[in-house]
C-alpha cells in the first residue's frame, strides 16, 4: 500500500499553543466590543466633529494669516508712503521758507530802489505805499498769499511801535536823506541853469 498525504484543513498542535490561541482570540474579542461600544459613545462622535471644527479652524487660521499678511504689507507700503510725504513736505517747508527769504529780499531791495530814485521822503512813503498795495492786489486777484504785503506790514509795523523821544539813528538817517535830496536840488538847478 501506498501512503497517500492529503490536506484534511485540520490542524495538529499541542495543548498549550491551543490554550495560547484561545486566549488571544478571547481577548480580541473582548477588545472588539470594546471598540465597538466606544464607537457608539459619545465620545467618538464629539472626537469626530471635533476633527472636523479643527479642520475648519484650521483654514479659518489659514486665511487669516493670509490676510494679516496682506494687511502688513498694505501697511508697510502705507508707512513707507509717510515717509516719503514726510520727506516731501520737509522739501516743501524748505521751499518756502527759501521763498519767504526771497520775497524779503526782493521786498528791501525795491524799497531800497525806489528811495534811491525819489526826492522826497513822503514822495517815496507813498509811491512805496502804492506800489505795494497794487502788488497785493495783484496778488489777491490771483489767488495767492499775500506774503509780500505781510513783509510790508511788518516792515511799517516796526516804524510805528518806536518809543517816542530822540533817536539819533533815525535823526541821522534822515540828515542824510535830506542833504541827499538838497544835493540833487542843487544838481537839478545847476542843470536847469546849464540848459539856460
Amino acid at each position: 500500500m501506498k501512503k497517500v498525504e492529503k490536506y484534511t484543513g485540520s490542524l495538529i498542535i499541542s495543548e498549550k499553543d491551543f490554550l495560547g490561541m484561545r486566549e488571544k482570540i478571547n481577548n480580541g474579542k473582548k477588545s472588539q466590543e470594546r471598540l465597538n461600544n466606544i464607537l457608539k459613545t459619545d465620545f467618538y462622535k464629539e472626537n469626530e466633529g471635533l476633527e472636523k471644527k479643527i479642520q475648519e479652524l484650521s483654514k479659518e487660521n489659514y486665511r487669516l494669516i493670509e490676510e494679516k499678511n496682506k494687511a502688513t504689507k498694505l501697511n508697510n507700503k502705507q508707512i513707507s508712503m509717510y515717509y516719503d510725504l514726510e520727506e516731501d513736505n520737509k522739501l516743501l517747508n524748505t521751499q518756502i521758507s527759501e521763498l519767504k527769504q526771497e520775497i524779503s529780499f526782493i521786498y528791501r531791495i525795491t524799497k531800497e530802489f525806489f528811495k534811491e530814485r525819489t526826492d522826497d521822503l513822503e514822495a517815496f512813503k507813498s509811491i512805496f505805499k502804492d506800489w505795494a498795495d497794487n502788488v497785493f492786489t495783484n496778488l489777491q486777484n490771483n489767488n495767492l498769499i499775500g506774503y509780500f504785503k505781510k513783509e510790508y506790514d511788518k516792515d511799517n509795523r516796526i516804524k510805528t511801535n518806536k518809543k517816542p523821544g530822540f533817536d539819533f539813528e533815525d535823526l541821522k538817517r534822515r540828515a542824510d536823506e535830506i542833504n541827499k535830496s538838497n544835493k540833487k536840488e542843487k544838481s537839478n538847478k545847476k542843470n536847469r541853469d546849464f540848459v539856460r
